[in-house]
């Protein structure tokens, strides 16, 4: 919970910096000059409702997810209240404070959507999709205590993998925010079915196996000598 609360705080302030360095770059090195003065107050009230409503944008995406275009855009009409009342006065630096604004919803926007896209799935949707699978294979031909031990065990396996490759992998973790159904049809996860059968049903264990791996009586012989020369290799 800490994390998310100081994440948004953290995205805010660098937003906040990296807009005000980009604000007093572009005048230094681009000055504009208009006629009329007193342009201060306009940036000063406008920093203050950009600084509130970006804190404000990044909790409420940290949290929710619903209309966010809506109100950002909400958002940024608000911020640029007074750049628009100073704009016949000064159109340039009112516009590149807008565009400012803009940038800075942009911005929360894009790592929201990234962070959202490569973020880790919980173990409850894992937990989910991999009894879903599972249940369709066994067709009812399993008993439903050893099939729901059985999914438990495979999706914290599965999970673990999944988060360790997320946390060693960070240019993959895309690849590792979702569980892909054909890692479930991997030998090592074929392998671990059949020694669970083995251990909790050895009369049936062959039976159930078939079931699951979906295989004949003469290609889980084949199975099993290929799993026996993996295991003694």
């Amino acid at each position: 919970m800490t994390k998310k609360i100081l994440r948004p705080i953290l995205i805010s302030i660098i937003q906040i910096v990296g807009i005000a360095v980009m604000h007093h770059s572009l005048y230094h090195f681009y000055p504009i000059y208009h006629k009329s003065v007193g342009f201060g107050l306009t940036i000063y009230y406008t920093g203050i409702i950009f600084i509130i409503s970006i804190f404000a944008f990044n909790f409420y995406l940290q949290f929710f997810k619903r209309n966010v275009y809506l109100i950002a855009f909400a958002l940024l009409k608000a911020t640029s209240i007074f750049p628009l009342l100073a704009f016949e006065y000064r159109p340039l630096r009112s516009l590149l404070l807008i565009i400012l604004a803009l940038f800075g919803f942009l911005s929360s926007l894009v790592y929201s959507k990234w962070k959202t896209e490569n973020k880790l799935e919980p173990k409850k949707k894992f937990h989910r999709e991999i009894e879903k699978y599972f249940n369709a294979l066994s067709e009812n031909k399993i008993p439903v205590d050893l099939m729901t031990e059985l999914i438990h065990k495979i999706t914290d396996s599965q999970y673990a993998d999944y988060k360790r490759f997320w946390n060693q992998y960070p240019k993959s973790r895309k690849r590792y925010s979702k569980l892909k159904l054909e890692d479930l049809n991997h030998p090592f996860t074929h392998y671990s079915i059949t020694a669970f059968f083995k251990d909790k049903e050895f009369e049936n264990y062959k039976k159930y196996s078939m079931i699951l791996l979906k295989l004949t009586e003469k290609e889980f012989i084949d199975y099993e000598i290929k799993k026996h020369q993996y295991e003694t290799k």
